[in-house]
């Protein structure tokens, strides 16, 4: 953001409405070394008083902040480039971290219940079939295979929430995204 670029235009719509800098800063309700000190660039507006001083000069937020008006082509580019980039990495990161961040959640919860099967079958001798580890002809001895069952289960549902809040911060970004640009259409 270029302040002293934003300050000069907004000195130029302000001549273009042939108004003074006390005339506008007594309809925004500032002082006069406000507004000169925007036309300076050396400040910029207040966010409280942004939409009035826009709706003023018949500008968008967004074109203030370019210190120049954004004409239709360009917005359309800009929605055409912000949905075509939205398209093609939706298709890759919604499904991906749709599909991880439930099916590693599930896994941290069913993890420690089969090992705790497995563990009781081992204690009481009942002889219940369940997946277990198993190198060459040794099985990981239940004790130590519950132990192991309760890190995986750790490190599941840590991958799977890290999963989970990528997956909605994305939603958020491409949100907020999609509101500044239709802002100012």
């Amino acid at each position: 953001m270029n302040q002293e670029k934003i300050g000069s235009f907004i000195a130029e719509l302000r001549k273009e409405k042939s108004i003074t800098q006390e005339e506008l800063a007594e309809t925004l309700g500032v002082n006069v070394k406000s507004v000169s000190r925007w036309e300076n660039g050396r400040n910029l507006p207040d966010h409280s008083i942004l939409k009035e001083l826009c709706s003023l000069f018949g500008i968008s937020i967004n074109e203030l902040y370019e210190g120049q008006k954004i004409t239709k082509t360009k917005k359309v580019r800009q929605i055409f480039l912000f949905y075509s980039l939205v398209s093609l990495t939706g298709i890759f990161v919604l499904p991906t971290l749709g599909l991880i961040a439930p099916t590693f959640i599930l896994g941290s919860i069913l993890c420690p219940i089969l090992g705790l099967i497995k563990l009781v079958s081992y204690f009481f001798r009942i002889d219940i079939p369940i997946m277990m580890v198993q190198i060459g002809n040794s099985a990981l001895n239940p004790i130590i295979g519950f132990v192991v069952v309760l890190i995986l289960s750790v490190v599941l549902y840590v991958t799977g929430m890290g999963a989970w809040k990528l997956l909605i911060k994305y939603i958020h970004a491409v949100s907020e995204t999609k509101k500044k640009l239709y802002l100012d259409l």
